[in-house]
């Protein structure tokens, strides 16, 4: 079994009352049967471990306070983190639209006063909740006016409310046309001006590589997950070359980020989180400078592969060089 961190096992240990949870994470730790599962609250089978959150096989194991839609495990602090981060966004709805209207007066191309209330909103609605992640490397983030591309790993819906909300940077990401779709979630990242794209399309992402460029240009950091969606499960995927190839022809630093132990509490392709994240670590690496260190792009995606890599516990490592990425 891979081992955990202390900070991560003390998130395991918290989620016993949960055995989906303990489920899927006992192949991931170390500690002893005894400790993890003292008397009374027996181990599951192993071939449980195996099961995809709300993929039942047999028997569903479930959280605590929970019921089956659909084949989806629905908990009662997944309907609690939804709840916040709609009623939150409904309540910034205005504040948002007025935010808006100033800075297409005043400042256009970066819009920082919708980008703020954004982060407001993120943070809010997530520490409500009682999420709140350990954020390790702030002091290797670019100055705040500076441009530059983030290049996360990416295997939970959460990642985007858990960067925009405890990341203190201004940032825009690149994303699939039906999250800025979503109602009071989209839409005011469209307002902020968070770049769409349409999968499968060639022409849309020739388009968004270009507003990617311009916004760039215009003073943006963007948010680009290099493994082009969300990993099944939780291991780091090979990366694409695009948000390289952004910075090097704007001259912007890539800033390697690792998001460590959230895709066990929102998998993909659930419907909504199993439970209220514990022990989840985010690490800011190093920027990596494109230009002024001679690499070029393929090298640039090795350092930072490497990177993000480095600091995954073992269960979301990824090869020791980067794979080639999936379509």
């Amino acid at each position: 079994p891979a081992a955990l961190s202390a900070h991560e096992a003390a998130g395991f240990r918290s989620s016993r009352a949960h055995p989906l949870l303990r489920t899927t994470c006992s192949r991931c730790a170390t500690m002893s049967a005894a400790e993890a599962f003292p008397a009374g609250n027996p181990a599951p089978d192993a071939s449980a471990s195996s099961r995809a959150v709300g993929a039942a096989e047999g028997e569903l194991w479930r959280p605590f306070l929970s019921i089956p839609i659909n084949g989806q495990v629905v908990s009662a602090e997944g309907v609690l983190m939804a709840t916040s981060v709609y009623l939150v966004a409904i309540l910034v709805q205005l504040p948002i639209v007025l935010a808006y209207l100033w800075s297409r007066a005043f400042d256009q191309q970066r819009r920082r006063s919708v980008d703020w209330i954004i982060h407001f909103w993120a943070a809010t609605s997530m520490r409500i909740c009682g999420f709140s992640p350990d954020i390790q490397g702030v002091e290797n983030l670019p100055p705040a006016g500076q441009a530059c591309v983030y290049v996360p790993n990416h295997s939970s819906f959460l990642d985007i409310l858990t960067l925009t909300g405890f990341i203190p940077r201004p940032m825009k990401y690149i994303a699939e046309e039906a999250i800025l779709n979503i109602p009071f979630i989209g839409w005011p990242m469209r307002l902020a001006g968070h770049i769409a794209l349409a999968r499968g399309s060639r022409r849309s992402q020739v388009e968004t590589f270009k507003k990617s460029l311009e916004s760039l240009g215009g003073g943006n950091s963007l948010i680009v997950f290099p493994e082009g969606g969300r990993s099944a499960n939780g291991r780091l995927k090979g990366f694409r070359g695009g948000p390289f190839k952004m910075a090097s022809k704007c001259g912007v630093p890539i800033v390697p980020i690792s998001i460590c132990g959230l895709q066990r509490w929102y998998p993909k392709g659930s419907l909504l989180p199993v439970a209220v994240p514990k022990g989840v670590r985010v690490v800011v690496h190093p920027p990596i400078d494109v230009c002024g260190s001679g690499l070029s792009e393929a090298e640039a995606l090795e350092r930072a592969y490497a990177a993000i890599n480095s600091a995954l516990p073992e269960h979301q490592k990824g090869p020791s060089t980067p794979p080639h990425a999936e379509d």
